[in-house]
Parts: C-alpha cells; structure tokens; sequence
C-alpha cells in the first residue's frame, strides 16, 4: 500500500507545482484589479450640466465640485449629445428651456439610445407648474429641481440617483409611479385638486 501512495504522491507533483503557479500569477492579476477598483472608486462622477446661462452652470458646478464630482458643462443640445457620446456621465442636470431644443425632447432623445437610457436626468427649470413637472417625468426624467436651486436639494436628489445600483435606478413600472407620485405631491396634493 505504501508504494502505491508513493506513486500517488510523486504523481501529484506537477499538479501541485502548477496549483502554485497558478496561485501565484492569480495573486499578481487580482491585486492589479483590486487597484484598479480603488482607483475607479476615487474618481469623481460626472455629471454633465446642461444649461445656457453660464452663471447657472458656474453656480451648479461649483455645488458639484464641492461635494467631489466632476461638472461638464454644455449650453445647448447639441452640445449636450456629443459630450454624452464623449464622457459617458453617471447623471445629467437638464435646464428646461434651451436655445436649440427643449430640455424634453432632449431627453426623448437620451432616451431612446441604448446606451443613454439609463443615464439618470433631473429636469432643472424656473417653472414650477405641474403640466411641466408631469410632462419632465413622461418623458423620462428621474426628478424635477426648480430654479432657483436649492443646494440641499439639489445634492440630496443627485445623491439618490447615484447611490442606487443601475437595476435600482431605473426602477420597475410601480417603482417608477411611487417616485413620481412622490415627485408630484407638492404639485398635485389636496389643496390643488381643483387646479386640473
């Protein structure tokens, strides 16, 4: 019997030395990701900002900057489009009126590309009425933030949108309608019924 376990023992050699190896260069490969993922982990998010008026974007990326992400500023759609397609931000700030399209159809436009669907847009804008709060919320936007902008607010719904993972952020149809009747409530509580 011992002969035989010898010859197992002796016939396991190469296989333990390849287990070695194999652990070996395994190690080198996970402490290169590893380093990688901390590395990915301190970079600031961008957050692409898109709105004409310059002291609007000045304002709102000195609020971004302070909390530790990377503003991007664009002052018209088509700007917007090609940064999108550039720097690939983890949430856009979309102002309402814009001078080459409205922030809606932007967003119908984000929207309907694959790659940009999942891009978190909260609607920025001077308006407050509920047609264009609902109307931001139809065509895809996440949340609404009225001008002018609260910073508590703004970096709490930012914070939100950006501490959920992407399944969550998109949410399912009734997740969707519970945030969007949270959204809603100021504009559409009991005291504004009669508003239509």
């Amino acid at each position: 019997l011992r002969p035989l376990i010898a010859s197992g023992q002796l016939a396991n050699q190469p296989l333990r030395r390849w287990t070695i190896e194999l652990q070996s260069e395994a190690a080198s490969h996970l402490a290169q990701t590893r380093a990688l993922v901390q590395l990915v982990q301190h970079l600031p998010r961008r957050i692409l900002v898109v709105d004409d008026d310059e002291f609007s974007q000045k304002i709102v990326s000195r609020l971004l900057e302070c909390d530790g992400f990377e503003p991007i500023c664009a002052g018209s759609v088509a700007e917007a489009m090609t940064l999108v397609r550039k720097t690939h931000p983890a949430l856009i700030l979309m102002d309402y009126m814009l001078p080459d399209e409205d922030g809606l159809s932007a967003i119908r436009r984000l929207k309907s590309v694959d790659a940009f669907a999942n891009i978190p847009i909260i609607m920025l804008t001077g308006q407050r009425d509920r047609e264009t709060v609902v109307n931001s919320l139809l065509v895809g936007a996440c949340d609404f933030v009225a001008k002018p902008i609260n910073p508590v607010v703004l970096m709490s719904k930012i914070t939100r949108y950006l501490s959920t993972e992407p399944s969550q952020a998109t949410g399912t149809a009734n997740a969707d309608q519970l945030q969007a009747a949270s959204v809603l409530a100021p504009y559409v509580g009991p005291e504004n019924e009669g508003d239509g």
